[in-house]
């Protein structure tokens, strides 16, 4: 809802105003917002961050918007250092078996393979465009 309330009220648009473009390729432009969605999802839920951002990657008319929106989206799904960020990750800490130290440790890891998997991905799909 959130997503589709800024888009209507032209909100978005206004971010995407905001947003520097300066010298950069529409390649890093996306790995920039695919980090930073990285970044915001493992301290907020997955689902509110790729609201946040997709419709602001959408707008972005550098670069395909369904390019774009897949992969911030499957960005936010990487998402695995907080119990916050999905409801698997807070029921298994519910458990009491797992530290949020543990958690931050091995969900950063995780959370930067499929980061580096992820750019890769964009980089070889960014050859096809």
């Amino acid at each position: 809802t959130l997503g589709v309330a800024r888009k209507y009220s032209g909100l978005s648009d206004h971010m995407v105003c905001l947003v520097t473009k300066g010298n950069l390729s529409p390649l890093l432009l996306l790995i920039a917002f695919v980090i930073t969605s990285i970044t915001i999802s493992n301290f907020m839920s997955n689902t509110s961050a790729a609201n946040l951002v997709i419709p602001i990657v959408a707008s972005l008319s550098v670069f395909s918007p369904l390019v774009g929106s897949m992969a911030v989206a499957i960005a936010c799904s990487f998402a695995m250092s907080l119990p916050i960020s999905t409801p698997p990750n807070a029921i298994a800490f519910a458990t009491e078996q797992i530290t949020t130290r543990d958690m931050a440790k091995y969900g950063t890891i995780i959370s930067l393979i499929g980061l580096t998997l992820l750019l890769i991905l964009i980089v070889i799909v960014s050859n096809y465009l």
